[in-house]
């Protein structure tokens, strides 16, 4: 009877315990709610209401109907039917990471300027807190995510004043390290269905999911057009990410049938077949690299990629290269995307070429700026060319122009017609006044002036802004002859492969390349040629213009419409030009091309005497004085 007594107490003491244990999880459950609530509201500034919740077991919960609304009223979050439980060991130590999350329907409606943080604690600006971010947030978002997860139906909306998305999942599932759900996509213009599978392993920190669009073809994928201007479209997609410790990230991603088109990209669709990226990114305490092993790949075309980033307070560095490859010719013409390099199409090609890429950036001291790439043929030979038919530059043909407010203009490339002057006939203070100002190496280079481009690339970043170009004559003339006036990325690696190909494969000569250039080149508001030129500035034949004469021409190339801006009310051109002058000159008596008696009265006061003459600036216009004032000095004007 003791016994049973005893045994009564004992049960009697452990339901005690167990009840009074369930009383403080059920004090602390709505504790931690309640702080989660408090939290959320003071830092987002929204309201948060419950239709029900209830703990479940140990570590788990059940919300009904939740709302969570802006500040102005409107409805950010609404949720029914959440199931949540937690992992039970991080919880004990006051850590939450998800188990379980189940949904049976919920829905999102994001307004950008309606959500405003109020604090803004643990923001930390200096770059090393930045990279401690950087370096842990992937890691923290794996460990926040359920190994299992089920979701009925979600709805995520994306909504400013101007444009709005929509994103609708169907029964969205993660178990067994496995997902796969579908994706409905929308926005104004557009429509997409992606079906989505692949695996999730949060404790590994890995990822791999494959997509396949139904609606694959032309058919852009909503938000990208509406927010960033760029169609984006592809029928298949893999994408993989792995952390396998706390300082690499292992990327990947490929897509079939992708295309792109933005303005600035090309001026038609790009597409290509196949494509992919393939990334092993480390990120140490002083600097994050993009390792060498790393590929980028485009319809069978793969070359290495090298890129990293020294933090320094006072001189951050980035370097980047494409380490030496060696491959078939062919191989990357018949690569080249559909969509861009349309006058290299049907090229054919024989032989190898090798490749490689290296460049320094140290945004501190610009001045020390360094690039260095090379093309190099190994028994190279063009058996067909594309569109751009080169050697058509040895014979006769025209060049066409056609410029908004002006009549087209048929330029013709002919020794025999009134128009053209022969190099022969060009003074020789006026050919070495351009190349001084162009292209000062273009009878040693092959196409390209690295010099140039690496000044170029420092001048554009310590401007933030396009502010000087690096165009060689060649690279104009190819410009000018064969591609459109369209400036985008596309026309700009055609140009360089062209001109490349124009250089190396011997087809014209220096001169002819510089006798065409000086008889097409835009001088003036629909001024072609230095025959028009001489006789719209200063009423002359070429053979008769002087050295001052010659140096006004070279400055205007850059911006020739706007010659104008170059003069006073007076008809004097601005003093800002001085020392563009004497520049010139100098470069020109160190090279021997002039004496130093030719340039005893040399300056700037150049005066016109014909038909440019009657369209200097009125009184009004004069108020641009400075150089730096006018558009002469855009480097993003053709010539």
């Amino acid at each position: 009877m003791k016994k049973q007594l005893v045994y009564v107490r004992y049960l009697a003491g452990f339901v005690l315990i167990l009840l009074l244990l369930w009383g403080v999880h059920r004090i602390a459950f709505r504790w931690a709610i309640q702080k989660s609530v408090d939290h959320l509201t003071d830092t987002w500034n929204v309201s948060i209401s419950f239709g029900s919740y209830r703990s479940q077991g140990l570590s788990g919960a059940v919300f009904q109907k939740v709302c969570i609304t802006y500040a102005s009223g409107d409805t950010l979050f609404w949720g029914n039917d959440i199931k949540v439980r937690l992992k039970l060991l991080p919880l004990i130590i006051g850590k939450f990471q998800l188990a379980k999350l189940q949904i049976d329907s919920m829905v999102v409606n994001y307004r950008p300027h309606f959500l405003h943080r109020n604090d803004t604690t643990g923001y930390a600006s200096d770059h090393q807190s930045e990279k401690l971010t950087i370096n842990n947030r992937l890691r923290g978002l794996f460990r926040k995510l359920p190994a299992t997860c089920l979701i009925g139906s979600a709805t995520f909306r994306y909504i400013d004043s101007s444009q709005w998305f929509c994103a609708r999942i169907d029964s969205f599932t993660i178990k067994d390290k496995r997902m796969q759900g579908i994706l409905h996509l929308s926005d104004a213009n557009a429509t997409s269905t992606l079906e989505c599978q692949g695996k999730l392993i949060p404790g590994q920190y890995h990822l791999a999911i494959s997509i396949r669009n139904r609606q694959a073809g032309d058919n852009p994928l909503p938000f990208s057009g509406q927010k960033w201007n760029l169609m984006l479209s592809f029928s298949s997609a893999y994408l993989e990410c792995q952390l396998p410790n706390a300082t690499t990230l292992l990327f990947s991603v490929s897509a079939r049938d992708l295309s792109l088109f933005h303005p600035k990209l090309s001026e038609q669709a790009v597409r290509f077949d196949t494509s992919g990226l393939s990334l092993l990114i480390k990120t140490e305490k002083d600097y994050w690299c993009i390792d060498s092993v790393s590929r980028l790949t485009f319809n069978g075309f793969t070359f290495p990629l090298f890129v990293r980033y020294d933090y320094d307070t006072v001189n951050p560095t980035l370097d980047f290269a494409i380490p030496h490859i060696e491959f078939p010719a062919q191989q990357l013409f018949d690569a080249l995307p559909k969509g861009a390099f349309r006058h290299l199409t049907g090229l054919k090609a024989e032989g190898n070429l090798s490749f490689a890429l290296r460049g320094r950036i140290p945004f501190g001291m610009l001045d020390s700026l360094y690039l260095y790439s090379q093309l190099q043929p190994s028994s190279f030979r063009i058996k067909q060319f594309g569109p751009a038919y080169l050697p058509m530059l040895n014979d006769t043909f025209t060049v066409y122009r056609h410029e908004p407010g002006f009549p087209p203009v048929a330029i013709r490339v002919d020794s025999n017609a009134a128009s053209y002057t022969r190099l022969r006939d060009i003074p020789k203070h006026l050919i070495d006044a351009v190349l001084t100002s162009e292209d000062g190496t273009f009878f040693y280079h092959r196409g390209f002036n690295e010099e140039a481009f690496a000044k170029s690339l420092a001048e554009n970043i310590r401007k933030k802004r396009f502010a000087r170009g690096a165009s060689t004559i060649s690279m104009q003339l190819i410009r000018n002859v064969f591609l459109s006036r369209n400036k985008n990325l596309s026309r700009k690696f055609e140009e360089v492969l062209l001109t490349w190909l124009l250089e190396n494969s011997h087809i014209v000569t220096k001169e002819r390349l510089l006798e065409i250039y000086f008889n097409i080149i835009e001088w003036g508001p629909n001024i072609y040629g230095i025959k028009q030129a001489a006789r719209f500035y200063f009423n002359k034949k070429p053979s008769q213009l002087t050295l001052q004469e010659s140096i006004f021409l070279a400055a205007i190339i850059p911006s020739p419409k706007y010659f104008r801006y170059t003069f006073v009310t007076n008809g004097s051109m601005k003093d800002g030009f001085e020392g563009y002058f004497q520049r010139v000159a100098q470069i020109m008596l160190a090279r021997n091309q002039i004496q130093p008696s030719d340039t005893i009265g040399l300056n700037h006061r150049v005066t016109l005497s014909g038909e440019a003459a009657k369209m200097l600036i009125s009184p009004q216009d004069s108020l641009l004085t400075n150089p730096s004032d006018t558009l002469f000095f855009d480097a993003n004007e053709d010539f």
